[in-house]
């Protein structure tokens, strides 16, 4: 459309209708197929475009999901790396005692200038995982770096990402964190190259995720595709959504080491004890690929960011009716026939 270079293979692109909290509603229905809602202790979101300035998206996501009133709630937000922020808070409440599960989702649309190499890496998803005390994988070794190296950013004022010097952040901030806390938790574990199943990487391009994997001594099969070539650079939800396919394909002893960045690095151990069990209905991340609706164009994709500059008129909806049939709206109660059995809403 502009006439510059294009990156080889895809990017995701969320819905016209779609924002951070319809993504990972999404991703919390898939995560919580089977799963008794009841039993649920505490929704963390994590996300850089959380559609609020000033309310808790988390809350939403909870009564959307139909959880009960007496969970705590929390939003993670500003770097990328709030996922696995989001993680540890969720494994340190669950080991205190204060919860005995807590789902974590996250979710990103970042907005990318247009006639910019970012409307070409950015890509929109979202993950859930379910943490507690009993399952099939135990996530353990949580390892922790900060760096202060400007990287991408976008301040409250700025609708688009902006961006440092690409090698020096990689250099500096990227490969310097990711090294450190990977190599830290390794150490802390007792673990070589060999012992590691899989590299579960974030990564702004595929070279960077490459070249980590040469630092740590890892070979190219142990590396887990970082979905870059399908899916763009989703953000905060990357890590999980590449852990997410790691699982989907792990067997019973394979340990998984976890690394995000984002002002710092996050590392932690996934050892896969049991198969995770067969849910019906319940879709891997191949699915969901395989599933994809491709846009028609790039005027679609425009339409959809709302790129073009003119007037919109959005009727008023009534917060008051909001709240009154919030079950209805959030969590789409409806009705069944008490005859036939018909579910209607």
């Amino acid at each position: 459309a502009w006439g510059i270079p294009g990156v080889p293979g895809e990017r995701s692109v969320a819905a016209g209708d779609e924002d951070s909290i319809t993504m990972a509603i999404a991703a919390g229905f898939e995560c919580l197929a089977g799963i008794d809602p009841a039993s649920i202790d505490g929704v963390y979101f994590a996300s850089t475009t959380p559609p609020y300035t000033e309310k808790q998206c988390a809350s939403v996501v909870a009564g959307a999901l139909d959880l009960r009133k007496d969970i705590f709630t929390a939003d993670f937000t500003a770097p990328v790396r709030s996922a696995t922020v989001a993680m540890r808070a969720a494994y340190d409440a669950i080991e205190s005692g204060s919860a005995k599960s807590v789902l974590v989702v996250a979710a990103d649309n970042r907005p990318a200038e247009p006639e910019t190499m970012w409307e070409q890496l950015l890509g929109d998803g979202a993950a859930a995982f379910l943490l507690s005390k009993e399952g099939p994988a135990t996530v353990r070794g949580f390892q922790s770096v900060t760096s202060e190296v400007i990287g991408p950013w976008r301040r409250s004022d700025d609708r688009y990402v902006r961006a440092f010097e690409p090698k020096l952040e990689t250099q500096y901030g990227y490969m310097a964190s990711m090294v450190a806390a990977a190599k830290a938790l390794a150490e802390k574990e007792g673990l070589g190259p060999k012992d590691i199943s899989k590299g579960v990487f974030s990564a702004g391009d595929p070279r960077a995720h490459a070249g980590l994997g040469r630092q740590l001594g890892l070979e190219m099969p142990q590396l887990q595709d970082s979905g870059f070539l399908l899916l763009g650079n989703t953000g905060t939800p990357q890590v999980l959504m590449m852990l997410a396919a790691a699982l989907d394909a792990a067997k019973a002893g394979d340990k998984l080491l976890v690394a995000n960045y984002g002002d710092g690095a996050d590392a932690f151990l996934v050892e896969v004890n049991d198969a995770f069990p067969a849910v019906p209905g319940k879709r891997p991340l191949q699915t969901y690929l395989m599933t994809k609706r491709m846009l028609p164009n790039y005027n679609a994709y425009v339409s959809f960011r709302k790129l073009m500059e003119r007037d919109r008129f959005v009727p008023k909806s009534s917060p008051v009716t909001y709240w009154r049939d919030s079950k209805m709206e959030l969590a789409l109660y409806g009705a069944r026939c008490r005859k036939c059995g018909t579910v209607q809403y």
